[in-house]
This record gives structure tokens, C-alpha cells and sequence, in this order.
């Protein structure tokens, strides 16, 4: 039994700004997609950000600001 109850969507290919994500570390093209906030010490505020998490090597790819037009490829 697993600790961690996931309700993510299955791996997925993704584009960013028009670009395929791939992987920097690995080169492979599916990722979970998650939401986050980065706590800044400096700051007042915090800011959000958009988590890619390769499918391969969990490498993770970080995306600021709320939301951006991150769609699913097409027949994903």
C-alpha cells in the first residue's frame, strides 16, 4: 500500500510557450504536472509556480507565475 495517494493524471507530453517539453537531464517527453509555491525568506510574498516531474528520471522542471497556457499535446 502506498503512503501518498496520488490523484494526478497519468504522464503526459506538454508544451511550454509554443516548445515540446523535454527533459534536460534525460531527453524524454512525458511529465506529471503540479502546482506550486516557492517560500521566499527576502520577500513579502510568495509566488507561484508551475512543476513539470519527468516520467524517466523524476528530474523536475520549474515554471513561474500562476498557471501560464501550458496545454497537453495533441492525443494525450
Amino acid at each position: 500500500m502506498a503512503f501518498f495517494q496520488s490523484k494526478q493524471k497519468p504522464p503526459a507530453p506538454y508544451t511550454v510557450l509554443d516548445k515540446q517539453l523535454i527533459c534536460s537531464h534525460c531527453g524524454n517527453d512525458t511529465f506529471t504536472m503540479e502546482e506550486s509555491v516557492i517560500h521566499f525568506r527576502c520577500e513579502l510574498s510568495n509566488r507561484a509556480a508551475t512543476v513539470f516531474i519527468c516520467a524517466n528520471c523524476t528530474h523536475i522542471h520549474w515554471f513561474m507565475g500562476e498557471q501560464p497556457n501550458i496545454p497537453r499535446m495533441p492525443g494525450s
